[in-house]
């Protein structure tokens, strides 16, 4: 449903952006998106908590999913801004 907030056609868009901003379960959204940056990354964290990178990055990859990122808020501004100030993540992430 994400993808479709830039679809060309405005029918198909409003639609998406209503479903969003009346969903308001912002973690079934917003999850799967931080567990697939997660999932994908390829940040390492030592023993002594320092974190590296190994690797490359995919860029396209991380463009995709920036670009979600920023269609969730661009259309759920106020609302998604308060969740994420007053909700503490899932454990399943932390």
């Amino acid at each position: 449903m994400i993808n479709f907030l830039e679809d060309p056609d405005p029918t198909l868009r409003l639609s998406c952006r209503s479903w969003l901003s009346q969903s308001k379960m912002y973690n079934r959204i917003l999850d799967p998106i931080i567990e697939e940056f997660i999932k994908n990354s390829n940040f390492r964290i030592s023993s002594d908590d320092s974190v590296f990178i190994d690797g490359e990055f995919e860029t396209q990859y991380v463009i995709e999913n920036f670009g979600k990122l920023r269609n969730i808020i661009l259309n759920a501004q106020d609302e998604l801004v308060e969740y994420m100030i007053v909700r503490t993540g899932q454990p399943h992430i932390l």
